[in-house]
Order: structure tokens, then sequence, then C-alpha cells
């Protein structure tokens, strides 16, 4: 065979099998797009159904129907598209998970007047997007809402937000699969809350139900109602947990009460302050002395929250002035200046305990005037477990500093925090678990107030006195702001934190991890902050401080330059060298004497 012959069949040969391999790929890409396996390489498994969610779908025995309220006809809102397209599919996989047992339907709300009246009717309103060309501005009524029926009970998720549409089809499918809603009370010295009619919008509450929002976020997935402690109530029979909200003046009865409720296995969650800071003029704060009456009662316990106030070096940015500027064409800029307030301490990932459930996805938590808290020694029986600590960096001041927001107030408090001794870690919350002995003696069990136990309807039967009876969970924050109106938001941090704990207080721990889930954050190295924590922290004086500010600044500019250079040069020297070895990898080879297949000399 001449060699333009084999050359030729060389050529078809190549492009045969060339052929041949976008075929056999090409049948592969078809069959791993209707294979049913994914593999999900995130580190967390974000894209895949939590076993939380599974297990709740395997307890379905009935039918779950499922009823999407989208409009198709989204123009000028385009990029929702994705995001649609993500709630579609994840509904489709966990009506395969279910079995067969959950079916999906999607209606749209702007074609059907009837799926639009049914859609008020639950609860589900759509939300105004302005679309629409240059020129001119038009609004489109976007749904995206869910609601969920099993059996004769409903849940709505008013507007799907892909990235939590798995938690909060969940935690509303435990709901549906529950015999009852557990309850969870709330007692402080707050006023009652406005009468709910049937039918009519619930009126605002007053300002100083402080703990309203609590409630609102709470109610997503519980039952909450005030309770009351002097009243001889059984508690142990009728909640799930118990929230004890920045106590007050507490009577004997009340205490023992909460000491009963915890001998009988009770779960309480204790949220103390020794003082309350009211907001006045020009940023400032006045300052009122709270007592709990519950210290004795704590101590007896082995916890002790201090009065002193945490001062930690990771605090909250807070505006402190105000800069105004006139630009160029006459209007005047505003803007803040802003610094870290360091008793309002930020509480990042290695401050949250990474063995409990309730704490471990925690990333980012904001505490108020803070007090350090801890367990002296636990009686027997109990075991205690710190889950909140503050940062390394911080010092305790006296209770009553002045709290105002201004930047001589906060430096004099820096200065004095740095003046009061080495940093340290203190803890700020801890649990108690185990057997609660009772702290109050059997013959001298305080009694109901009259006017009390007169009011409670029906009358209660008085319950005998017991110690240790059940185990029980009792968890004290030094800190009774975290969860107030004014620093609760839903879907920020504190919020989280407080579901998470009162998930694990009401012993319903699997949606804990699927709700923190993905929230883990990954801060980026700060240079400037290991340089000065090398050299022991900022100093007292200011002009040292400032040296050490711009020698800091200097080395993180010079580290940050490294790593760009490093970045640009390194891609293509590895390349270099990669081309050296093979150069010379062949320069040998080629230099060796040629030998053919068979042996035989050349």
């Amino acid at each position: 065979m001449s060699t333009s012959s084999r050359a030729a069949s060389a050529a078809r040969q190549a492009w045969l099998s060339a052929l041949l391999l976008l075929g056999v790929l090409a049948a592969a890409l078809l069959l791993l797009a209707r294979a049913p396996a994914r593999l999900d390489l995130t580190a967390e498994r974000e894209y895949s159904l939590a076993p939380a969610t599974r297990a709740l779908l395997a307890r379905l025995e009935d039918r779950l129907q499922v009823k999407l309220y989208f409009n198709r006809d989204i123009e000028g809102a385009e990029v929702l598209l994705p995001a649609r397209i993500v709630v579609e599919n994840l509904l489709a996989e966990l009506a395969a998970a279910s079995g067969g047992r959950m079916v999906v339907e999607t209606v749209d709300p702007t074609t059907d007047p009837l799926s639009a009246t049914h859609a008020r009717e639950v609860g589900i309103q759509p939300i105004s997007l302005p679309t629409g060309d240059v020129g001119s501005v038009r609004y489109t009524a976007l749904y995206q809402g869910l609601e969920m029926r099993y059996q004769d009970r409903g849940e709505v998720i008013p507007f799907v937000v892909p990235a939590e549409l798995e938690y909060a089809f969940a935690a509303r499918l435990a709901q549906l699969l529950a015999a009852r809603r557990p309850v969870i009370g709330v007692f402080s010295r707050e006023p009652e809350g406005p009468p709910e009619f049937p039918g009519m919008p619930l009126p605002p509450p007053p300002p100083e139900r402080v703990y309203a929002e609590l409630r609102q976020v709470l109610a997503q997935r519980y039952g909450v109602r005030d309770v009351r402690l002097d009243a001889g109530s059984a508690l142990h029979e009728e909640l799930a947990a118990l929230v004890v909200a920045q106590p007050q003046d507490m009577t004997a009865r009340e205490v023992y009460e909460l000491d009963q409720y915890l001998a009988r296995g009770g779960h309480a969650l204790v949220l103390l302050d020794h003082e309350r800071y009211t907001p006045g003029a020009d940023r400032s704060f006045q300052r009122e002395a709270l007592v709990s009456g519950l210290e004795t009662w704590l101590r007896g316990h082995g916890v002790h929250v201090a009065t002193h106030l945490l001062w930690d070096e990771r605090g909250y940015p807070v505006a402190v002035a105000e800069e105004r500027q006139v630009l160029p064409t006459g209007r005047e800029n505003v803007s803040e200046i802003k610094m870290p307030y360091g008793l309002w301490p930020r509480l990042e990932a290695d401050s949250f305990a990474a063995d409990n459930v309730a704490t471990a996805g925690q990333q980012s938590l904001f505490l108020f005037w803070a007090h350090p808290t801890a367990v002296d020694q636990a009686p027997a029986g109990l075991r205690a477990e710190v889950l909140l600590r503050s940062s390394a960096r911080s010092w305790l001041l006296p209770n009553d500093v002045t709290a105002d927001w201004n930047p001589e107030n906060i430096d004099s408090l820096k200065r004095q925090a740095l003046s009061s001794g080495p940093a340290s870690s203190w803890p700020l919350a801890v649990a108690l678990r185990g057997s609660f002995p009772a702290q109050f003696d059997a013959d001298a069990v305080p009694q109901p107030d009259a006017a009390a136990a007169a009011d409670a309807q029906p009358a209660p039967e008085p319950a005998a006195h017991v110690s240790a009876l059940a185990p029980g969970l009792l968890v004290v924050i030094g800190d009774a702001d975290l969860f107030q109106n004014a620093f609760l938001e839903p879907g920020w941090d504190n919020a989280l934190f407080a579901e998470s704990l009162i998930d694990w207080l009401a012993q319903d721990e699997s949606l804990i991890e699927l709700r923190s889930r993905g929230a883990r954050e990954r801060p980026l190295r700060s240079f400037y902050r290991e340089y000065v924590e090398a050299r022991g922290g900022l100093p007292e004086a200011e002009a040292q401080r400032e040296e050490l500010d711009r020698a800091a600044r200097r080395s993180q500019l010079a580290r940050q330059r490294a790593i760009a250079w490093g970045n640009v040069l390194a891609p293509p020297l590895l390349l270099a060298l990669l081309g050296l070895a093979h150069w010379r990898y062949w320069k040998r080879r080629s230099a060796r004497p040629y030998r053919p297949r068979g042996g035989g000399a050349a």
C-alpha cells in the first residue's frame, strides 16, 4: 500500500473515531439528563433535600396538595425566570421524594379570576413590580406564593424565596403533620396585647410591648401566649417551652412556679438584664436599674450573671456624627461617621458552641449591653455548657458607665476598657441540662397572690410539690435586648438564633440544621487585624495608636499587592516551567539512537 493510501486510510479512521466519540458523548449526556441521580459537591449539600425534609415526606399518610401561584407572563421582569426555575425544580424533587403522595398544581391568578380570589382568601397577595420601557413606568402584579393542604388543614407561604423554600416548606409540613401545635409561653412585665377579632386586622401593639416581634417570629411555627407564674397553673402540661423575658421584681410565688416548672421537666429560656436603656436626645441613653428577683434562685443552680457590662473590640459600628459637604452643583451631601461601639458586641462563628445544635450553624449575632454569664458550679445531676462567648479582645466595664453614642464617650469607654486589665473571652450564655432540684422546701411554699388566683379561669388545682422529677433544660442569656423589637428583624441573624434556640428548647431539632444550611459566612482574611493582634492590640496612647494604624495599613497593602502580583505572574510562570520541562524531555529523548521495535539495528 502506498504512503498516500495509508495516510488517507488513517485520516478516515481518525474522522470515524471522532464521530463515534461524539455519538457516545451525546448518548451519555442524554442518559445523564434523564437520570434522577445528581452529584452535589457543595460544602453543606445545599442542592440536595435534607434528611429532615425526606423524613417529613415519609410521614405522609394522605395526599398533600400543593398549589403554586405563578403569573406566567412576567414581561419586563425576565430576571426572575432563573429563580422561578429553581422553585419549580425543587417542588418537582419534593414530589418525587414523596413517593406519589404530593401533587403540585400551578395556577396563574392574572388570567384566572377564580384563582385570584382564592389567593386573596388564603393570604397570598401579589407584589407590585415596576416594569416598562425607557421613559415610561408601569407596575405588574407578581404572584409567587404557595398553598399547602393536607387532610382538613392548610398552610401558606405568602411569597416564595427560592433560597429559603425548602425550610419554609418543611416547617409548614411539620405543622400540618402535628397532632396539635406546640405552645410557647412568654412571661414578662409587658402590658397585654390588643384583643384579636376574627376577620379584622390586628391593631399595632403598644410601644411597651417590646417582645411583640419575637412573638411574631415564633408564631410562624408555634402557638404563642402570655402566661402568669403566680396563679398556680400547670405549665409543664401546657407548654413546650417558656420564655422569661427581662424579668423584673419577680415575687416569691413566681420564682417558685418557675422552679417547679423546671423540676417537672420543663424547658425555659431566661433573658436577664440588670438595667434598661432608653434612647434620649442627641444619641444619648437613659439608664434604669432593674432587679429581676431571680438572682438568688439562679445562684442556687450555680448560674451567675455579672453586673459588669461587656466591651468587645468587635463592636457594632454606630453613627456618632454627620458630615455635611456642599458639592460643586450646590447640592448638600450628608454622610454618617461611624465608630465601633463595644457595648454592642458582634459575635462571629468562633463565638458559638460548635457541638450544640442550636448554635453550631449560627454565623453572626448582635448583643446589646450584655453581661458575662457563667456557671460557677452546677449542682449534682445537672450538666452545664457555654453557648455564647465574646471575642478574645473583650473587657469588663462597670454597669453605671455612660452609654451615649458620641466620639468622646466611645473613646473614653475604650480607654477605660483597655486600662482595666488584660483582654479575655467571656461567656455570655449558658445552658443547664438534667434533673433540677427544687430550691423551695415543701413546707415553705409561697402562696399565690389572691387577686391573681381569683382572675385565673378556671381556678387551677394546686399541684403537688416536686423536686428533680424529670430532666429539664434551662438557658440563661445575660442580655434581654437581643430579642426586642428594636433589634429583631425577621430573617436577620438575631431572629434566626431565636428560632433555633426555641426549636432546641421545644425539642424540635430536626429543622435547625436546615434553617442554617448555606448561611455560613466565609470572611476574607484580615491582614490589618492580624498585624494589630500580633503586636498586642491597639495601645492606649493616641499617638501610638495612630502609628500602629499606619503601620498596619502599610503591611496590609504590601501583602495584598504581593498576592495580587502572585495571581498575575504565577500562571504564566507555571506554563513556562511546564514548557521547559516538556522541551527538555523531548530533547533528551531525541538524543537517543533509534531502535526499531523488532530489536534490530537501525
